[in-house]
């Protein structure tokens, strides 16, 4: 079968599936001659339909990959090694949005931001449960939204001797009245298969 056909065989006989013309996720690109991904659950096609589609196409698994709400583009969801990170964030948890498009929308940035400010004068750090969700987007500059970095070196958690730094802890030791009158961000700096590191930033509350 060509192209064409073989498409025409995609949409007929998968119960779903998605297809987009190039990817956003980064060290990912489209093998020559291949114009279209497709992503979907390959499970029990026929070895020689999926050998033809796989000659004519890029495949991925639809439970590894969505597609950019804004650009359309392929964006994996699923890590494939210890130092992924995710290049999109979900925004009104169904709409995943890659960091291109991001990174090009003063107003998606913001956005994005609110999910992750913790505002110092609405929580209580013995009462509350405070989300220390971290910003895991690699090369985003908070200081272009008026975040500086607090500290010096960065926080570790993990398995090694030391590595026991705790976001509730440290917002726990901060001067009261610097806390009250800031907010405050988690981002993280690396990932391994055995710790992490990440540093906390603050803004003053307007």
């Amino acid at each position: 079968m060509n192209q064409e056909q073989l498409k025409t065989w995609i949409e007929d006989n998968l119960d779903w599936y998605e297809c987009s013309e190039d990817y956003s996720e980064p060290g990912y690109s489209k093998d020559e001659g291949k114009e279209l991904i497709f992503f979907a659950n390959w499970n029990g096609i026929d070895e020689d339909i999926m050998e033809q589609i796989e000659e004519n196409f890029m495949v991925e698994w639809s439970d590894e990959w969505y597609q950019c709400c804004d650009c359309g583009k392929s964006i994996r969801t699923q890590a494939d090694c210890y130092h992924w990170q995710p290049y999109y964030h979900m925004f009104n948890e169904c709409e995943p949005v890659c960091f291109d498009c991001i990174s090009e929308n003063a107003g998606l940035q913001e956005t994005l931001l609110k999910d992750f400010i913790i505002k110092g004068n609405e929580i209580d750090i013995d009462k509350d449960s405070v989300n220390f969700r971290l910003l895991q987007i690699n090369d985003f500059e908070l200081e272009d939204h008026g975040f500086k970095v607090l500290n010096q070196d960065h926080y570790e958690n993990g398995f090694h001797p030391g590595q026991d730094d705790d976001p509730k802890t440290i917002l726990k030791n901060l001067d009261v009245s610097f806390l009250e009158s800031n907010q405050f961000l988690f981002k993280q700096s690396e990932q391994s298969q055995f710790y992490m590191k990440f540093d906390l930033y603050s803004k003053p509350i307007n």
